[in-house]
């Protein structure tokens, strides 16, 4: 009867070391279970949440501001006297949208100046149209051209004022719009 009664209790043993494994197993699951349930959930929220761009927003035309073109002056001639052509270049540096800028003379001016004196004006001349509207695409460069007479004034438009003689001067570019781009170029007049 002993080894009956031993044979019983090494059973029982074995069925509750078995229930015990069990047990533990079935718990270890329902946290697996909850922990991937949390983590699908904060997915979810996560992709509901995500901010969505707008692509139509990319290609809206917005004002151009020094940040986003790159301004370029160049001169061609070189005797005083006789006019000046600058080619002005502007480039659409931005990624995010295209920009319209006036070029016309009420808003863009190539200031001509010698020893810090000012000697003559394009605007002020008033050559050309008064509002010309320019869209420059993203990444996308242009070129207009602004030709100065050659004679200066003290103010206003030079012409018939006096000629520009032998020596350095600097031509500043410069837009309506405390946040529009300019850029200056020195030249040399024989």
């Amino acid at each position: 009867m002993r080894a009956n009664e031993r044979r019983a209790a090494q059973q029982q043993r074995q069925i509750r070391n078995r229930l015990i494994i069990l047990g533990v197993l079935f718990v270890v699951g329902l946290v697996g279970v909850a922990l991937a349930a949390k983590f699908v959930t904060g997915k979810l929220h996560e992709r509901s949440t995500t901010v969505r761009v707008d692509p139509t927003t990319m290609y809206t035309p917005v004002a151009c501001t020094a940040d986003m073109v790159d301004a370029e002056i160049t001169t061609t001639g070189s005797t005083a006297g006789s006019p000046v052509t600058f080619t002005i270049t502007l480039t659409n540096k931005s990624q995010d949208n295209p920009c319209y800028i006036d070029i016309g003379w009420s808003s863009m001016d190539v200031e001509i100046e010698s020893g810090g004196q000012h000697l003559s004006s394009t605007a002020a001349c008033e050559a050309g149209s008064e509002s010309k509207q320019l869209l420059l695409n993203r990444d996308f460069s242009t070129s207009t051209t602004v030709t100065w007479d050659g004679s200066t004034s003290a103010s206003g438009c030079s012409s018939g004022q006096g000629t520009a003689t032998a020596g350095t001067y600097v031509a500043n570019l410069t837009f309506a719009g405390d946040s529009a781009p300019s850029a200056s170029k020195s030249f040399v007049l024989e």
